[in-house]
C-alpha cells in the first residue's frame, strides 16, 4: 500500500487526483495516531511545513522526521520525501544543479530543508528517497502559497499588474504541478534510495512566465523595478530520468500551464474566451 500524507497541500491534491487508489491522510491524522502509517509499503510525504519557512529548523517540528521514525520500526517500509532545490544553496552562473553537488544553502528555508533531509536519512538510510523540487506551479491563488507564481497571480488579478524586482531575463526551472505529480506517482511505485531532482531540466525566463499568465488572463502589464540578475537556476534531470524513466518536459508545456493559470483568475463564465 502507498500512503500519501498531505491531503490538502498543493502538490498533495494533484497527486491524489491521478492516484485515487492511494490512501490519503493529513499530517494531523499522523500526529494523532502514528500507527495509521503501519500498513504502508511506501509513504509519500507531501505535507507543507510552514514552520520551516518562518522559523527555521527545529527537530520537534520536523514532520518528515516524525514519519521517518515511525517507518523505521518496520524494515520493509520506504519513504519518499519532498524537499527543495533550496537545499543546494545559490546557483553558479550557467551551471545546473546536480544531485552530487555539495550543498551550501544560505537562506533559512534551504538550511532547514537540508537538515530535514539529513535527519530523515540518518533514521531510514537507503529506505529514503529525497526529491528536490524546482519551482512547482499551477493555479495557486486560492491555495495560500507565497510562491513566485502565486504572488504574480494575485497581483495580476488585483491590479492587472505584476511587479518584478529582478530582470525579466532571469531564468528559473519551472514545472507544472500536474507533471510533478505524475513523476512522484511513478517514483513511488518503485522508489530508489538517494537524492533526485524533479524539475523541467531547463530555465524559463520569468518575463515569459509573466507574458503567458497575462495572455491566459486576457491582459495585464509587467512593471520591473530593478534589473538585477537574481537567482537563476535549473536542475539537471538526467539522473532522475534514467532512474525512473520519467518523461521529458518541453517549453510549450510551461507555456500551456501558464496560460491555464492565468485563465484560472477569470470568473468561471469567462474562462473560455
Amino acid at each position: 500500500m502507498i500512503i500519501l500524507v498531505g491531503a490538502h497541500s498543493f502538490i498533495g491534491r494533484a497527486i491524489s487526483t491521478i492516484a485515487p487508489q492511494w490512501q490519503v491522510l493529513s499530517h494531523r491524522d499522523v500526529l494523532a495516531d502514528p500507527s495509521c502509517l503501519d500498513r504502508a509499503a511506501v509513504v509519500v510525504n507531501a505535507s507543507y511545513n510552514k514552520g520551516l519557512v518562518h522559523d527555521g529548523y527545529r527537530e520537534d517540528r520536523d514532520f518528515d522526521l516524525t514519519v521517518a521514525r515511525r517507518l523505521a520500526e518496520r524494515q520493509d517500509a520506504r519513504m519518499v520525501m519532498l524537499s527543495s532545490r533550496a537545499a543546494y544553496g545559490p546557483a553558479q552562473p550557467g551551471r545546473a544543479f546536480f544531485e552530487e553537488d555539495p550543498c551550501a544553502p544560505a537562506a533559512p528555508y534551504g538550511v532547514a530543508k537540508l537538515k530535514a533531509e539529513q535527519a530523515a536519512g540518518a533514521v531510514l538510510g537507503d529506505r529514503l528517497t529525497v526529491l528536490r523540487l524546482a519551482n512547482i506551479f499551477g493555479d495557486e491563488l486560492e491555495d495560500g502559497r507565497r510562491s513566485f507564481l502565486s504572488i504574480a497571480q494575485g497581483a495580476l488579478k488585483a491590479s492587472n499588474r505584476m511587479v518584478f524586482d529582478m530582470s525579466p531575463c532571469v531564468e528559473r526551472d519551472f514545472l507544472p504541478v500536474e507533471k510533478c505529480a505524475e513523476d512522484i506517482v511513478r517514483i513511488a511505485s518503485g522508489p530508489k534510495p538517494g537524492v533526485f531532482n524533479i524539475g523541467s531540466g531547463f530555465g524559463t525566463p520569468v518575463g515569459r512566465i509573466a507574458q503567458w499568465l497575462s495572455e491566459g488572463f486576457g491582459g495585464g502589464e509587467l512593471l520591473v523595478t530593478d534589473l538585477r540578475d537574481f537567482d537563476n537556476f535549473r536542475l539537471d534531470m538526467s539522473k532522475s530520468r534514467e532512474a525512473f524513466d520519467l518523461g521529458p518536459v518541453h517549453p510549450d508545456d510551461i507555456r500551456k500551464a501558464c496560460l491555464k493559470a492565468g485563465a484560472a483568475l477569470l470568473p468561471s463564465s469567462n474562462r473560455t474566451r
